[in-house]
């Protein structure tokens, strides 16, 4: 009996080091396989939701100073669900981002348009920017969402910033394989327009903690989405802000 379980052990050991995301050409994110807990979701590229006032559409979104949080300060509220080291980790992510940049995270006291930070069973998301009063950014802790990489990627969508992939130079920069991407997705890898979106002058980002990992909304396990310029980053990276993606925010708030 136990040397058929060590045969069937290593049987799926073969088996997994087989696969496609384990060939060495592969640029993964180091010691994850497959896509990040905010690349799975079923809302706009994942992880974004929108208001009902706030569409895809010219002149809406990023370069729209309505979005813009007041002076830099976002108020938030994290929810009693979350233990004491979640809470960490999320307050973690926010000394991250105010470390680099001119945003100040406060609890909240009495104001009126402010982050709350839930644990519904909906994954990792978050709306673009400030959409007045309450809004929801999501961490689920049963989706693996409470990670500090996971947790500054929402927060900057909250901030007022999309995914770096969708930049209107990418197709210089990666290569997008349509006939990997799960069909019903394909519009999570559109590009976005100059009259939506900027890089604020940085150019493109590989290293972006917003940046798509190669198996975003994979349908077979072969990547998704494939450098095409020779770059020492990691695309998908959840470890920290890239040097450019605290500059766009600076940039952004003019800090």
């Amino acid at each position: 009996m136990k040397v058929f379980q060590v045969i069937s052990i290593l049987s799926v050991l073969g088996m997994c080091s087989a696969l496609p995301f384990q060939r060495s050409h592969h640029r993964n994110v180091t010691g994850v396989v497959g896509p990040n807990p905010d690349e799975i979701g079923e809302f706009f590229e994942g992880d974004i939701r929108f208001t009902d006032n706030q569409q895809i559409a010219p002149l809406t979104g990023i370069l729209d100073q309505y979005w813009r949080w007041e002076n830099a300060v976002i108020p938030y509220v994290i929810a009693a669900d979350f233990t004491a080291s979640h809470r960490s980790i999320i307050q973690g992510a926010m000394t991250d981002i105010m470390a680099s940049t001119c945003i100040r995270f406060v609890p909240r006291s009495t104001e009126r348009d402010y982050v709350t930070i839930q644990n519904a069973d909906s994954g990792c998301w978050s709306y673009i920017g400030r959409i007045r009063n309450a809004q929801i950014l999501n961490l689920s802790i049963w989706g693996g969402c409470v990670s500090r990489g996971v947790a500054t990627h929402e927060l900057i969508h909250a901030i007022g910033f999309f995914h770096a992939q969708g930049d209107v130079n990418r197709d210089k920069y990666v290569k997008i394989h349509w006939e990997n991407i799960t069909p019903g997705r394909e519009s999570n890898f559109e590009v976005y327009t100059n009259d939506y979106v900027t890089d604020y002058g940085e150019g493109y980002d590989y290293g972006s903690i917003m940046h798509y990992g190669p198996y975003a909304f994979t349908k077979n396990w072969y990547p998704t989405i494939e450098a095409i310029q020779p770059n020492s980053e990691s695309m998908g990276q959840r470890n920290a802000m890239s040097q450019k993606d605290i500059n766009k925010i600076n940039k952004m708030y003019n800090c």
